[in-house]
């Protein structure tokens, strides 16, 4: 499924992951939210809503086959945009934890790691 999203907020994203896929850290500055209600254009998005916590795993082109095989080798990324917990990664070398807070955009290395998501009580 697609969602509709401003395109300034899809560039920021895009421009996120590009810099994460090459090592540089990138933080998106918040946009304004009159320029999410404008008449901005708005662009397709793959978009996917998820509720509850999640075992570690490996994203794959269909989340909901569970024979599938096919993980996305390169970077992925997700935005919260409600919802609370902590998005663990774990690489091999250990685990990271991650707050999860509206507004929050990770990117990782979907061929080189596993996460999960922990949800919060109540709010994931």
């Amino acid at each position: 499924p697609t969602l509709q999203v401003p395109l300034q907020l899809a560039e920021r994203m895009q421009t996120a992951l590009t810099m994460s896929s090459q090592g540089q850290g990138h933080k998106i500055s918040p946009i304004p939210a009159p320029a999410c209600a404008s008449t901005e254009p708005l662009v397709p998005m793959v978009a996917r809503m998820a509720s509850g916590s999640v075992p570690m795993h490996q994203d794959c082109f269909s989340p909901f086959d569970a024979a599938e095989t096919g993980f996305i080798d390169g970077y992925v990324a997700v935005l919260y945009v409600d919802g609370a917990g902590t998005f663990v990664v774990e690489t091999g070398d250990g685990e990271q934890a991650i707050d999860i807070v509206p507004g929050r955009f990770i990117a990782w290395p979907n061929g080189l790691c596993r996460h999960r998501l922990d949800a919060a009580q109540g709010g994931g």
